[in-house]
């Protein structure tokens, strides 16, 4: 749960580098008052889509973003709702212990199961580490390439055309 509170500010983080925000000025503050991490992985597959015209990088977001959800899925599925139970093999180390949570699909409404072993959770947390690193340093990518902005001229056109007579 650490790592996954760390990985949310990588994605704050990435959000502001994108914008061109400090993060620890505006960003932290901006990017705090997202509560939903899924609207933070939208946004900054939107942003970044926006931002660069490489299909590689474009793509590389998009396998990030779902990898960021399915991560997602997995600290929800260990964060919310109640635990069913837990199992061991006969002789088995603690590392085998797997706890079980039951419930509803919300999109299938089907029963499921989640299993659980302290191994998984540590394989989960190496991939929420790399994430963390793979964002950071496709978003650095995006912001290399991006062109520098025109700066407004003075002849820029009014928002109404004056009245005539």
């Amino acid at each position: 749960m650490f790592q996954f509170g760390n990985l949310e500010g990588q994605i704050d983080w990435a959000l502001s580098k994108i914008i061109g925000v400090e993060y620890y000025d505006r960003g932290n503050s901006i990017f705090g008052q997202i509560k939903s991490f899924p609207s933070k992985i939208n946004l900054l597959g939107t942003l970044a889509n926006q931002t660069t015209k490489n299909p590689a990088y474009k793509a590389a977001m998009s396998d990030l973003a779902n990898e960021l959800r399915a991560q997602n899925t997995f600290r929800n599925y260990l964060a919310h709702g109640r635990w069913a139970g837990g199992s061991i093999g006969h002789g088995e180390p603690a590392e085998k212990f797997k706890w079980q949570k039951n419930g509803i699909h919300p999109g299938t409404l089907k029963f499921f199961a989640f299993n659980v072993t302290v191994d998984t959770i540590n394989e989960n947390y190496e991939k929420i580490r790399a994430l963390g690193s793979s964002t950071q340093h496709l978003v650095n990518l995006i912001v290399e390439e991006r062109p520098a902005e025109p700066l407004p001229s003075d002849d820029t056109p009014p928002l109404r055309p004056p009245k005539e007579g």
